[in-house]
């Protein structure tokens, strides 16, 4: 065919393509139900639906993380069969998952380059070139990480930014990212996006799994509807996509409107001249002070890396203080083990639950017990009471809504969101008098969201006290009496009137450009 004859170049074939998935889960539960989905290149494909729709199965067939039990892959139009993740990789797809699995003993910049590291003349490995090359990528999505800090004293957003500054150091051309927005304050879910693009140009296709309607239709090309197993609907155009910042599911402040502090309140915890060290050396927290009253939902709002990760840590017994005092009724914590610190009445929701707020491989029923399988009514003569255990996760799974196959199933079985309100369900079942919660809501669907938050606000009027630890400036007005503003290892605002404030103004306190008198 010769050049003038005006014949249409044929369109190139799809980055990634998945025909007729299905997967089902011991149980009979069926994740999949044969889906088609299709990414073509250079966009972003956004996958939305409720918990236990499907979405992250999906994703992680295509990546090697989940073998289906029938269906096709096909990358740039070619058959795959991918054994394990490793595979995928090196055929160019990657995944950053909620749950993060990374070596927490590396630093940054060795997490970044892993698996395809930098030497030098010697053939040995060039640390200075890893550092370089984490700043450059860094740079790009205009991320302040510090390439010599360990990941384990990195917040959850920022191991996310981590997992997906490796991703793009590998050159990957199809980047799934679940649930990206979660751990992300406003600002770095802006940055996320102008980093998606500027890789998107470079011939980078990206799924987007999430929940986040509102972010979802700032970025997406295409968006596909999933549920029961199936995708529904799959919406192209940029008009119909702009109305999902309008669509029911995202929360608004008012929504939520919070009913004040009690002054009249007693003080249930107490935290004075609390100091804390940063792992790698320096101060994480440098005289942080407050009060939670009975019956108060306190929010800690901040930036990852300005002392949050330090200070839920020493509360809950996983780090020691450098100095001052926390007293719970008046009971010093200081020094205490997490298990003496539960049993004085601290419940605790992780931010990283596939890391520390379940055990994926055992069976729901034992996950919700962990914590007191020790005592009547789940042990007797010092051995375990199943139907006791059963019984409760019965009654837990119809009271918290939780969709599972049987109480017997592993965690591993569950939906992101499911396993979430799994968490929520053993620490609210235990009756704490304090409730640290990290990122409560982070992967979970607008109805599930909804139901937490209307649950805490519940427990909150018969006495329960929370401290809210997010990155969401939404959720912290949504559910907060007061907040405080954590900078640089400091309470820099203690912030009561929240029926006038913005997110745009509570993240400028986070950022340090406001600041107000710090007792709380």
């Amino acid at each position: 065919m010769n050049a003038g004859s005006g014949a249409a170049e044929p369109e190139p074939a799809p980055a990634l393509e998945l025909r007729a998935i299905e997967k089902r889960y011991p149980g009979g539960v069926r994740a999949n139900a044969g889906v088609d989905f299709t990414l073509r290149r250079g966009e972003v494909h956004a996958i939305v639906g409720d918990n236990g729709a499907g979405k992250t199965t999906l994703m992680k067939v295509a990546c090697g993380l989940v073998r289906p039990d029938s269906g096709s892959i096909f990358r740039a139009g070619e058959r795959r069969l991918y054994p394990t993740p490793r595979h995928a990789l090196a055929d160019g797809i990657a995944m950053v998952r909620q749950e993060l699995r990374q070596p927490e003993h590396l630093s940054v910049a060795e997490n970044v380059v892993l698996g395809a590291e930098p030497v030098d003349r010697l053939g040995l490995f060039d640390v200075r070139g890893a550092e370089a090359r984490t700043e450059e990528l860094a740079d790009r999505f205009g991320w302040r990480l510090n390439p010599r800090a360990r990941l384990a004293t990195l917040s959850v957003g920022d191991r996310q930014r981590v997992e997906i500054l490796r991703a793009v150091h590998r050159d990957v051309r199809v980047l799934i990212l679940d649930e990206p927005f979660s751990a992300l304050g406003t600002a770095g879910r802006e940055s996320l996006r102008e980093g998606l693009r500027a890789v998107i140009k470079d011939g980078t296709s990206v799924v987007v799994v999430s929940h986040k309607m509102r972010e979802v239709s700032r970025m997406a090309d295409r968006v596909a509807f999933m549920r029961a197993g199936r995708v529904t609907n799959v919406l192209a155009d940029s008009g119909e996509i702009a109305k999902l910042r309008e669509a029911p599911g995202d929360f608004t402040a008012d929504s939520m409107a919070t009913r004040g502090r009690d002054t009249d309140s007693p003080a249930l915890l107490s935290v004075r001249d609390l100091r804390a060290g940063r792992e790698g050396g320096g101060a994480a927290l440098r005289g942080v002070g407050f009060t939670l009253c009975n019956g108060e939902i306190v929010g800690l709002a901040g930036v990852g890396g300005n002392g949050q990760r330090e200070l839920v840590d020493v509360l809950t017994g996983d780090r020691p203080a450098a100095g001052g005092t926390i007293r719970l009724r008046g009971v010093s914590l200081l020094g205490k083990a997490r298990r003496a610190i539960r049993e004085l009445g601290v419940g605790y929701i992780p931010a990283d639950r596939g890391l520390n707020g379940v055990a994926e491989s055992e069976s729901i029923s034992d996950n919700l017990i962990v914590s007191r399988h020790r005592f009547s009514p789940f042990s007797r003569l010092g051995w375990l009471n199943h139907r006791a255990a059963r019984s409760l996760a019965g009654r837990l799974l119809d009271e918290f809504g939780i969709v599972a196959a049987d109480v017997e199933a592993p965690v591993s079985s569950l939906s992101g969101g499911n396993a979430q309100k799994l968490i929520l369900a053993r620490e609210l079942s235990a009756r704490p008098e304090l409730l640290v919660a990290e990122q409560p809501t982070r992967g979970v669907d607008a109805a599930s969201t909804r139901a937490i938050r209307k649950r805490l606000r519940a427990e909150r009027s018969r006495g329960l006290s929370v401290l809210l630890v997010s990155s969401d400036t939404e959720e912290l007005l949504a559910l907060s009496d007061r907040i405080l503003v954590l900078y640089d290892g400091r309470i820099t605002a203690t912030l009561d009137e929240l029926s006038s404030l913005s997110e745009a103004d509570l993240g400028r306190y986070m950022v340090g450009l406001a600041s107000e008198g710090a007792s709380a």
